[in-house]
């Protein structure tokens, strides 16, 4: 089984502005953008294992966390508060470690977050349906935890 250790080096984010957590954000954006262009001319596949994480770590980023729905009631408009609880629980799951089997494995672990998130958006802040969604996401990831 592979270890895959912290995936993101963000500490010191936990509890900041929602505007200091878009910036973390396009940072990161930024470094993969590089090697998605190279990623792009070779292959995934051919890259390191690191670098396909960091890959993985953008893609989440941006797909569950700062996309947003401008069609979806819920989505389209998103409180700092919901902003700053939802970048708590991706850093929540950025920053632990997990074992995962192969890249198979691996791919289909960050889809299934994204998923998750994905579907978290569409769910009213603090509401019954809200929590049931982030059990279903905690209870998720944290089956794929080392220890």
């Amino acid at each position: 089984a592979l270890r895959i250790s912290r995936v993101a080096d963000w500490r010191g984010l936990k509890h900041a502005s929602p505007q200091k957590l878009a910036s973390a954000s396009c940072s990161s954006e930024l470094s993969a953008a590089s090697l998605q262009r190279i990623a792009k001319l070779v292959g995934p596949d051919a890259l390191p294992e690191s670098q396909r994480l960091t890959l993985y770590v953008a893609e989440i980023i941006k797909n569950a966390f700062l996309q947003q729905n401008s069609f979806d009631p819920i989505d389209a408009a998103c409180d700092p508060d919901r902003q700053v609880y939802e970048f708590n629980v991706l850093y929540d799951v950025l920053t632990r470690d997990f074992t995962l089997a192969d890249k198979k494995e691996i791919r289909a672990f960050f889809n299934q977050v994204r998923q998750e998130f994905l579907d978290w958006h569409n769910t009213v802040f603090r509401s019954p349906e809200f929590e049931a969604q982030e059990k279903r996401l905690k209870d998720f990831y944290l089956s794929k935890t080392v220890g």
